[in-house]
């Protein structure tokens, strides 16, 4: 959003097109900025109409041998109105588990969780994957058996609209088939009861216990 209609025109990944580009040896720096969707005429110029946003950050950092990049108090709000939503703190360091080393969009935990790896951005893991039942839908996903000593909690979440900042709940459900894998994995299906709904957005959500 941050160019005219939504479009970038530069070459793939480069500084030109970045919405920011902070500079600086040490300390914090702030950025803040204002996408005013109502000059489009080819994206959508109302929030209402995107589906989902994406907020993507990349950093550059030379000059030294143990480079460290904190982002912190992110706010996502619509001028004048409600915040869509906040992230308090996310940290870049290569190592932490919210961090992206590889650049594919999955953290480190995420992958790890999964059976991916960070380190590889055409390794993610076993994403999960929807079958129709007749009863519902059969929601299946990789798990690591050994979740809970590593701290590491799967969580079935589910929503009827994407437009609803919040709106995401957790399901609680009992596994209705468990399949090992191999000695780390197993594979575990839930059945959701889909009766009397006209439609559902389902969702893994990976994290900390």
């Amino acid at each position: 959003m941050a160019k005219p209609d939504g479009v970038f025109t530069g070459a793939s990944g480069t500084a030109a097109d970045a919405a920011a580009i902070l500079t600086g040896s040490t300390g914090a720096q702030t950025y803040s900025a204002t996408f005013d969707l109502s000059t489009f005429t080819t994206a959508p110029d109302v929030i209402s109409d995107y589906d989902y946003l994406v907020l993507g950050f990349a950093r550059e950092v030379g000059g030294t041998t143990n480079p460290a990049v904190t982002i912190t108090n992110i706010r996502l709000s619509i001028d004048g109105g409600d915040v869509l939503h906040e992230f308090p703190t996310l940290s870049m360091l290569p190592t932490h588990v919210a961090a992206d080393p590889d650049g594919d969009g999955y953290s480190n935990l995420f992958e790890y969780a999964l059976g991916g790896n960070p380190n590889l951005g055409n390794d993610v893991g076993t994403l999960p994957n929807m079958n129709t039942a007749v009863d519902g839908i059969d929601f299946v996903y990789q798990r690591r058996r050994d979740a809970a000593t590593h701290g590491i909690r799967y969580d079935i979440e589910t929503t009827e609209s994407l437009t609803l900042p919040g709106s995401w709940e957790i399901v609680s459900l009992e596994d209705d088939g468990i399949d090992i894998v191999d000695a780390e994995f197993e594979t575990v299906t839930h059945r959701l009861d889909a009766s009397g709904k006209a439609h559902e957005f389902i969702r893994l959500s990976i994290g900390e216990l």
